[in-house]
């Protein structure tokens, strides 16, 4: 009983810890003006091979969406700053919705919503 008690504890805490990796919040005022106005923004960078795989689900999906470098363009990085800095990628924008890693389901019924 003891195990079993142990076993539901520990799913519980990885549960818990894998909805605060994937947090999800809210456009930033001001940031839907600097990144455009396309449905779905992809913040990402050239080395992540998240992003990589993550293009390619929404190529896939038949996704639209726009990207922006963190790195190599001065939007990507002013959005990026003002979803509080850090190195996170990829981080992608649907609608008012910012959701962080990679979370290709999750992402692609948001688009086609």
């Amino acid at each position: 009983m003891q195990s079993w008690l142990r076993w539901v504890l520990v799913m519980t805490l990885v549960m818990l810890a894998s909805s605060a990796c994937a947090r999800e919040q809210r456009v930033p005022e001001g940031l839907r003006i600097l990144i455009g106005s396309e449905r779905v923004v992809l913040l990402s960078t050239t080395w992540c091979g998240y992003c990589k795989k993550l293009r390619a689900d929404l190529d896939a999906a038949g996704v639209s969406y726009r990207e922006w470098d963190t790195e190599q363009s001065e939007v990507g990085s002013q959005a990026r700053a003002r979803l509080g800095g850090g190195r996170t990628v990829p981080v992608t924008i649907v609608g008012d919705e910012i959701l962080y890693g990679y979370q290709p389901d999750r992402i692609i019924r948001l688009a086609k919503q």
